[in-house]
């Protein structure tokens, strides 16, 4: 197993320093251990066991591996414990199903008429050896109690989803119901990944805890689940555990929730709901996600009536990458969000999840007057079902240190060393039996249903009054209505400027250094008018006695939220592999711009290019003034070492394919040390294009000490300089030497660098501002970035120089 460096510190959370190298090493310790004494001698050529539930759990399992090379194995079972003697054992069977699957070769075994709440020992043998002996539990067929764990969304950092493996192995449930979302593109490498990861379930002994697998939004292949799991095609299924304690749901929330799906969970649930104590249902989307950036689950959302009127206690969800309790809800078309708090209605529905199992986090900012607790962190829900009530824990991943595991199969007692999360208050969230107390509700109409829930934990003394509200989001998002006026660009940035006590949007921060602060980091939403011209940042103007912004006419911050370090990078890294190209964008602005500009410009700029990835800015402190220059210019170098950061953090802290970076005028000084920086310290800087838009820096320094230490940071370096930019013309003047964006015969033609002369193209007062401004750059930015065309495909023409000269200049 190996794990980076870098990934290690995805684990923290966002509101935690950075753990220490003394930290880090003993981590890597740990999990160098625990995989070592997992990963006990196997002489067969087997690996990615995993032990299946899709049927009756107390008499069927199937047991699957991929065969690495050879005739698949022969798997040896029984009720005694033979070690690897496999000829010891009474019972063996072969492979009833072998797949052919990226790359790997399942092998499924389907077991059947084992006894109920019995360990199974096994082990694997083929022609080159036996593997090591593993050993498994049926669930009972009779009311006991019984735990598992539910989480999902392990898709992304792998130092997160071994430990979560490690910590939940080491809990000894019956069994884990993963909810969804084990991988990110859905590709055989990932799923190489993690199988292997998975392994990190197995205990020392080697107890194999059994998977409810379930399929999310980022298993993208229909069968992809199948073809791992040996699941019904559809991945939708149910039985009982412990007798007529339990009936579990496993249901798909990719495919429609009505139609046959929904057919078959209402005749189901009006089967078997008179006379099973607890009725859980577990699925990926969550109906009413408890993260702004997510849209409502329409498609599961259908699902809310069946679960009410046939009593369904329990829903697990995922997706969101927060963590939530709610109170038992009812369908409520005038409740909020379609649902109201019920918690003396026996038929109302409890709603856990949206966890991260290693998945990017996400900001807990959606939260409902219903909720009673959510937060953003890595862990999952451990769960104790028993006759008298559900009991439930969450675990943080963060936080909780190696623990040894608990000593029987579903023990609940808290291991020390192992933190939980205090929801409202409680740690533990309890959903007492309704003792078949459910009713049937017809139209959802029934009132004064028999029967009492009275959840307890985290909301004390709960009597049928709805939570607390829970504080909205400052600045909501644009209602559909005025929505229809204009666009919407999301704009993420990073900032070292001082932030203000303003609360307008427009002066978040000023013109301060941040000095001894952290980074600010946050994500601003920007309307773009329906009538916007390619190339402007429409403003009010005084003379059309425009004396205030209005988001139909003029380029607005509609909303500025500010996130800690992790959640910004999570968030980032989710977006981008959400949007059509999991790309970024950055900008970078030069001289004489204050925040709110900076970030006007880059949402414009996102939106003429139609960038399908994240739209990002870095914002140093300019000063805003035209006065400020020798300010600026000190302000800049200071802003350097930041930047350098803001950039590692940005390929280290996300899976981003391309970062495409544009710079500025004295932003591309900043830019340009940066790079050289981030090679001096040993990083490798990897960016796909990286742009010097009429760059206010000293030509002969960029040649000769920097160009050489930045060739290799990017697939391609971009330079558009002009012969008619005043601005730059001032500085040289005020500097007494050349500057890079400046062409002419001394033009700056290299190898490693296409330079573009975009002289004659003048849409401002000063001729700077053209990399944005004008159609024809913005177009040639568009075709570069977006289209990734070399210079001849994009109408350019090769000047006498060696630059790139624009074949037909602007009128």
């Amino acid at each position: 197993m190996c794990i980076s460096p870098f990934g290690l510190m995805k684990i923290k959370s966002a509101t935690t320093p950075d753990l220490s190298k003394i930290w880090k090493t003993a981590l890597v310790a740990i999990i160098a251990t625990i995989s070592f004494s997992t990963n006990a001698k196997s002489d067969s050529q087997t690996d990615k066991l995993r032990v299946i539930w899709t049927e009756d759990p107390a008499t069927q399992a199937t047991i699957a591996w991929n065969q690495i090379s050879g005739e698949p194995a022969t798997l040896h079972f029984g009720t005694s414990d033979e070690g690897q003697d496999a000829k010891n054992y009474d019972d063996k069977q072969d492979p009833d199903r072998v797949s052919e699957y990226d790359g790997l070769r399942n092998c499924f075994v389907r077991l059947k008429d084992l006894k109920p709440d019995t360990d199974y020992f096994f082990c694997l043998a083929d022609e080159s050896g036996t593997s090591r002996r593993y050993v498994f539990r049926t669930a009972p067929d009779k009311p006991q109690p019984f735990t598992f764990i539910s989480g999902g969304d392990s898709r992304n950092f792998r130092d997160v989803r071994i430990l979560a493996n490690q910590f939940a192995g080491k809990l000894r449930p019956l069994f884990i119901s993963f909810t969804g979302d084990m991988i990110n593109k859905d590709v055989a490498e990932e799923w190489v990944e993690w199988l292997d990861d998975w392994e990190q379930t197995i205990g020392d002994d080697g107890r194999v805890i059994p998977i409810v697998p379930h399929r999310g939004n980022h298993e993208r292949r229909p069968e992809t689940i199948y073809e791992h799991f040996d699941t019904p095609v559809d991945v939708y299924f149910a039985f009982d555990i412990a007798g007529d304690l339990c009936r579990y749901y496993t249901l798909n929330s990719e495919i429609p929730a009505g139609g046959e799906q929904e057919e078959w969970l209402d005749a189901d649930l009006e089967k078997h709901r008179s006379t099973r104590t607890h009725l859980i249902a577990g699925y990926h989307k969550p109906m009413r996600p408890h993260v702004s950036a997510k849209s409502e689950g329409e498609n599961p959302m259908q699902w809310a009536d069946n679960f009410y009127e046939h009593g369904l206690d329990l829903a697990l969800e995922s997706d969101s990458h927060v963590m939530k309790r709610t109170l038992p809800l009812k369908p409520d078309a005038s409740g909020h969000e379609g649902f109201s708090a019920a918690p003396d209605d026996p038929n109302a529905t409890t709603y856990i999840g949206e966890g991260c199992w290693g998945a990017p986090l996400r900001a807990a900012d959606d939260g409902k007057p219903w909720t009673i607790a959510t937060e953003s962190f890595n862990g999952f829900d451990w769960v104790q079902v028993s006759p008298e009530d559900i009991q439930i824990k969450t675990v943080r991943v963060e936080g909780s240190a190696n623990f040894p595991p608990v000593e029987t199969v579903s023990g609940f007692d808290t291991p020390e060393g192992v933190t939980l999360w205090e929801a409202g208050g409680e740690e533990t969230l309890t959903i007492p039996a309704d003792r078949y107390g459910k009713t049937k509700t017809p139209g959802l109409t029934t009132r004064g249903a028999t029967g009492t829930r009275g959840v307890t934990g985290g909301m004390k003394g709960i009597t049928g009054n709805p939570a607390p509200p829970v504080p909205q989001p400052v600045d909501p998002a644009p209602t559909e209505e005025t929505s229809k006026d204009f666009h919407t660009v999301d704009v993420y940035y990073g900032t070292n400027r001082k932030p203000t006590e303003s609360k307008d949007n427009n002066n978040q921060y000023g013109g301060e250094r941040h000095r001894n602060g952290p980074m600010e980091y946050g994500r601003t939403t920007i309307s773009i008018p329906r009538h916007h011209k390619i190339g402007v940042v429409e403003r009010p103007k005084w003379y059309k006695l425009e004396f205030s912004e209005d988001p139909k006419k003029h380029v607005t911050i509609l909303k500025l939220k500010k996130m800690e370090a992790d959640l910004f990078f999570s968030e980032v890294s989710e977006t981008a592999g959400e949007r059509p190209k999991n790309e970024a964008l950055l900008f970078i602005h030069g001289f004489n711009v204050p925040f709110d500009d900076a970030i006007r410009r880059t949402g414009q700029i996102a939106f003429d290019l139609d960038f399908g990835g994240v739209a990002m800015a870095y914002s140093w402190p300019s000063q805003g003034k035209l006065k400020a220059y020798t300010v600026d210019e000190a302000n800049a170098e200071w802003s350097i070492p930041h930047l350098t950061q803001f950039l590692m953090d940005l390929q280290e802290k996300t899976d981003i394919d391309k970062i495409h970076v544009i710079a500025h005028s004295m932003g591309t000084r900043v830019l340009s040390y940066a790079l050289a920086n981030a090679k001096d310290e040993g990083f490798d800087l990897d960016l796909h294009n990286v742009i010097l838009a009429a760059p206010d820096i000293d030509k002969d320094v960029f040649t000769d000490q920097i160009l050489p230490k930045i060739t290799e940071a990017s697939d391609k370096l971009t330079m558009y300089a002009s012969s008619d930019d005043t601005a730059l013309k001032l500085s040289q003047t005020i500097h007494g030497n050349g500057r890079l964006g400046l062409s002419g015969d001394d033009i700056l033609v290299t190898t490693g660098m296409d330079t573009v002369n975009a002289s004659g193209i003048d849409t401002s007062m000063l001729g700077h501002g053209y990399y944005g401004s004008h159609k024809v750059v913005v177009t040639d930015i568009f075709n570069l970035i977006i289209k990734g065309l070399e210079p001849p495909n994009r109408k350019l023409i090769l000047g006498n120089l060696g630059e790139w000269d624009f074949s037909k200049k602007p009128e």
